[in-house]
């Protein structure tokens, strides 16, 4: 399994909003189960793979080739 980054800053940022809801909760009623939910949320998030879309087939994040033109 190659860990190449698959996962757009658009997602990466959906999923630190997402990962930030169980862990307040779990904060707010001192559940470490409820605020470890957000652990692989955060790590996905944080590494920019995902191995859901992994094994889904899901590309890597297209790489924009600059030219020396386009300054």
């Amino acid at each position: 399994m190659h860990f190449e980054q698959n996962l757009t800053i658009k997602e990466s940022s959906i999923r630190y909003g997402v990962m930030m809801i169980p862990v307040i909760i779990g904060g707010v009623l001192n559940s470490l189960p409820l605020m470890l939910l957000g652990m692989p949320i955060f790590i996905t998030a944080i590494t920019g793979f995902c191995p859901l879309y992994y094994f889904m087939g899901k590309k890597g994040v297209e790489q924009k080739k600059t030219n020396i033109s386009d300054f």
